[in-house]
């Protein structure tokens, strides 16, 4: 085959559904996917299988953005990153039904769980640092 190939227009609409019949109408699609599953192996004598649709959402910050301590700034900064994961459904209560939400606060920060203990300021500048809690040294 020769040339190149041209991607496939964007649809007007979009991907993503826009409303919540479009939503319910999804999750009703991924439920009666996961009962077929199920079904089938029951019909051929195997156990249940262990299916479940996931939702995972990760929340990038951005350079200087902590969530825990802009939240309780006074005023309050929290970036929009940060209001769109306390807003989203995994935040809280969601993991019950499938729905993990992650906050991952942007570089130069205190990220204790990667041995940032303090904040940087190469970190704020170049994205370094953390070095201790990926290599070993």
């Amino acid at each position: 085959m020769s040339g190149a190939l041209i991607a496939p227009a964007f649809p007007l609409a979009g991907y993503l559904p826009v409303g919540l019949p479009q939503v319910m109408a999804q999750r009703s699609a991924q439920l009666r996917e996961v009962d077929a599953a199920k079904c089938d192996a029951r019909q051929k004598g195997q156990p249940s299988p262990c299916v479940q649709v996931l939702h995972v959402s990760l929340f990038f910050d951005g350079t200087n953005n902590h969530g825990d301590s802009d939240d309780k700034a006074d005023p309050v900064n929290s970036s929009n990153v940060r209001r769109l994961f306390n807003a989203s459904i995994g935040n809280d209560a969601g993991n019950d039904w499938g729905y993990y939400s992650y906050y991952i606060q942007g570089v130069g920060t205190v990220f204790k769980e990667i041995g940032e203990d303090e904040p940087s300021s190469s970190g704020l500048s170049f994205a370094s640092g953390a070095k201790t809690a990926f290599s070993g040294e």
